[in-house]
């Protein structure tokens, strides 16, 4: 379990290194409240942070050598620090040599620290509130965002409030790792396949969906001149950190498929009204107050996705695969609306569809692959297949806490002791799960010897009994 400082740092290393992205770099929309015509800027922070992530996710799993690592991680926070500084100092434009090599330094110190932070957040020391840490994480950094729109108080680019913001992500990234690794991910013992580092299908397809209309929104609905007014500017941020709290609570109360229902719930309104706004005030703040507290869900959903999976082996991969598919979707979306040149007002309906249809386009696969959980060779999984355990609880993650936390099971004995709750077989289980099948009889073996009993269906029985007195989701 982490301890309370370590879950402090985590708070507050999380927060401070995203408020810095999203105030300057990630598209600068903290930034667009103070400055015009920087957002072409966050392509090349885009392009720093892909293969930051990647290539920090595969160290972390092949290449553990705490020695090596530690040596490597403390390059990071200093080098946002000082690029930054390095860009106030000299001014460069935009599309200067370099202003972009600062940018990409950036991108790839950014994307390494949040596969860090990511690491320590997938452990089982926070497990039981990880949608909630998430959400939190999320929340503080746009409070954060707007405490440096208020810090910079110039119309300019290279304000005090970027000095400062990177300052804090410097910190950030420092507290980021003073956090233990929860374990040791060894890659190079094995041969990585395929399916062990790409997320499942319903999530790759929901975050692709869903970052194509978060950078639909960012570039075409959210122009700082649309709403004047600085408060009703302010309203629809204040939903959105309201939304990634709500959100947070509702995956860990009520599991993942409400979040992401919610999601696309709200982001589907707020477009069809956004067809509807032309240049009446009241219809685009509706319509951004909306799709902002969708895309919170989003953001909530895919994050906790992407780290609260029984099934993964190599988390910090797993992660960094789903975040890079998801940052590719967003931009170039952007510069697709970029090139297409669509002005939000006279194109208000063209946008407003083409994000309803998008919505419409992943709500049906995200329905079939949360109602319809398939087996490995494709069948789908009957209910008389779980041994009385409830279907609600199958199909939510939380059942991994008692697990966890009543039987003391390990991380691999966990995602054994779930996928058997599912009614899957040894070799099912091998096959999912990549190991030998004598692997996966000696993890049921020490289950059953930790739960107290000889038979795998006494086990779920006991589970699903204790499930019920519990009222775990």
């Amino acid at each position: 379990m982490l301890s309370d400082k370590s879950m402090f740092h985590c708070y507050l290393g999380g927060a401070t290194l995203l408020g810095w992205q999203i105030f300057f770099p990630f598209y600068g929309p903290g930034l667009r409240w103070i400055s015009f015509n920087i957002l072409d800027t966050g392509h090349f922070f885009i392009l720093g942070i892909l293969p930051g992530l990647l290539c920090s996710g595969w160290f972390y799993c092949s290449r553990y050598n705490k020695g090596r690592i530690i040596c490597i991680e403390k390059i990071f926070p200093p080098l946002i620090f000082i690029s930054t500084l390095l860009m106030v100092a000299v001014r460069p434009l935009p599309a200067s040599y370099f202003f972009i090599i600062c940018m990409l330094i950036q991108g790839y110190s950014a994307g390494w620290l949040l596969i860090r932070l990511v690491t320590c957040m997938s452990g089982a020391g926070t497990v039981r509130n990880r949608g909630m840490v998430i959400g939190r994480i999320m929340a503080v950094s746009i409070v954060l965002v707007f405490v440096y729109i208020g810090i910079s108080g110039k119309v300019e680019l290279f304000s005090r409030g970027i000095i400062i913001s990177s300052a804090a992500a410097a910190v950030g990234g420092a507290l980021i790792l003073s956090i233990p690794l929860p374990e040791i991910y060894d890659l190079s013992k094995d041969r990585l396949k395929l399916g062990e580092i790409v997320p499942h299908k319903s999530i790759m397809l929901y975050g692709l969906i869903m970052l194509s209309l978060m950078g639909l929104y960012y570039s075409a609905t959210l122009p700082v001149g649309l709403l004047k007014s600085i408060p009703l500017r302010v309203i629809p941020w204040v939903f959105y950190v309201i939304a990634l709290l709500a959100a947070g609570k509702w995956y860990d109360n009520n599991g993942s498929f409400i979040v992401a229902a919610a999601s696309f719930t709200l982001v589907g309104i707020g477009f069809i009204v956004w067809t509807l706004s032309s240049r009446i005030p009241a219809y685009i703040l509706l319509s951004q107050v909306l799709a902002l507290s969708g895309l919170a869900c989003s953001n909530v959903y895919l994050w906790a996705s992407l780290t609260d999976n029984p099934s993964i082996k190599y988390p910090p991969l797993y992660f960094a695969v789903g975040m890079t598919a998801r940052m590719i979707s967003m931009a170039g979306t952007i510069a697709i609306v970029q090139m297409l040149g669509f002005d939000p007002l006279s194109h208000n309906r063209v946008i407003g569809v083409a994000g309803a249809a998008l919505v419409f386009a992943g709500m049906f696969p995200l329905l079939y692959y949360n109602l319809i959980y398939g087996k490995p060779d494709g069948t789908a999984l009957d209910l008389r297949d779980t041994h009385n355990v409830p279907w609600e609880h199958i199909l939510g993650v939380r059942i991994k806490h008692l697990l966890v936390n009543t039987y003391e099971l390990t991380n691999r004995e966990t995602e054994v002791a779930c996928l058997l709750l599912k009614g899957y077989s040894n070799r099912q289980i091998s096959k999912l799960l990549f190991i030998s099948e004598n692997t996966v009889k000696y993890h049921v073996g020490n289950i059953l010897g930790k739960v107290g009993v000889s038979k795998r269906q006494d086990m779920c029985q006991i589970v699903s009994d204790s499930i019920e007195r519990s009222g775990v989701r």
